[in-house]
């Protein structure tokens, strides 16, 4: 199922944002908004992006049909030892507790430590209760992502004695992905934000160009099509930003299977979407037809080669200016 864009319907794009109509506001969506509003005049918008980003991308890394396998892996799945994926998957989840930090307010983030510190020291049953009840409820966005982090903390540590097993199994990489996806919806800030899709605050294209080509477009549906199509291609150009700076900053490379996993799944998603969306649409001249078929052929090219090529066995490579290189 698609999922709905955020401040829907998608139609007239001046930097190409969707918006919302004052109606279809629910109290959760406008407290979401207003916390988006908030976090973007703190200049902590990019973080969010980020942790979503993670957060797609978990839900895709679990699927194993997304991983870059070789036919002899592909035969082998259920002997195959997941421990270099899980602990791709610990690495992430510790860069997401780091942003989760970078986006509570430094009041917040104290009081977590403080709460933390009484759940530790005084182990009283009724603190504790109190504690995790008050998670529960998530009465603001910040609620939520406290939650997360708590979560993501569990979530390692978990991880952290399945890591001192000789193998880990197909089944016990599965679960993990169940048991940490389930936690990641109970954070209903976090879920919220995540089926709202498109968020104006860091979702734009603000190429006056583009946005008058689809302006110009005089049939509704197809503008909205077409808009969503740009969308989708600059949301994945973000993505790849987070490639470039993990190459320059020196972070851990094997990361970035995360992000790949999660483009060439939104890709596919997107070229279906073109498929059955727009080249169909009668509108079109044939030559335009013409040459999205060229690009969607380019595209499933571009993919195949790097995933059926480029990228496999880069989970157990050792050699960090091979990993580098093929990164």
């Amino acid at each position: 199922m698609e999922k709905k864009d955020y401040l829907k319907p998608a139609l007239d794009y001046v930097e190409l944002s969707p918006s919302l109509s004052e109606k279809s506001r629910s109290p959760l969506t406008v407290s979401l908004k207003d916390w988006l509003d908030e976090l973007s005049k703190d200049k902590k918008a990019e973080y969010l992006f980020e942790l979503e980003m993670w957060i797609n991308s978990f839900e895709r890394f679990f699927r194993i049909n997304n991983h870059p396998l070789s036919d002899y892996e592909l035969q082998e799945i259920l002997n195959k030892d997941f421990s270099e994926e899980l602990k791709i998957v610990n690495s992430v989840s510790v860069r997401m507790s780091h942003i989760c930090t970078e986006i509570l307010t430094r009041e917040r983030h104290h009081l977590i430590q403080f709460e933390r510190y009484i759940e530790n020291e005084l182990k009283k049953d009724f603190i504790l209760d109190a504690f995790l009840e008050k998670l529960i409820e998530q009465p603001s966005p910040e609620d939520s992502i406290t939650l997360l982090l708590d979560s993501l903390s569990d979530i390692r540590t978990i991880i952290s004695d399945i890591g001192r097993s000789t193998h880990v199994s197909y089944q016990t990489f599965t679960a993990i992905g169940k048991i940490l996806n389930r936690e990641i919806k109970r954070c209903k800030y976090i879920e919220l934000l995540i089926t709202y899709k498109f968020k104006p605050h860091y979702d734009k294209i603000q190429n006056k160009r583009l946005a008058a080509i689809v302006k110009n477009i005089h049939d509704d549906m197809l503008r909205q099509h077409v808009a969503k199509v740009f969308l989708e291609l600059f949301r994945i150009v973000n993505y790849l930003k987070y490639v470039e700076i993990a190459l320059k900053l020196d972070r851990p490379l094997k990361n970035t299977m995360m992000i790949f996993i999660l483009i060439r799944s939104d890709l596919h998603l997107l070229m279906e979407f073109m498929e059955n969306k727009i080249i169909d649409n009668p509108a079109l001249p044939r030559a335009l037809v013409e040459n999205i078929d060229a690009i969607l052929y380019a595209l499933k090219m571009e993919l195949k080669k790097v995933f059926y090529h480029e990228l496999v066995g880069l989970f157990y490579m050792r050699q960090a200016q091979l990993i580098y290189v093929k990164v």
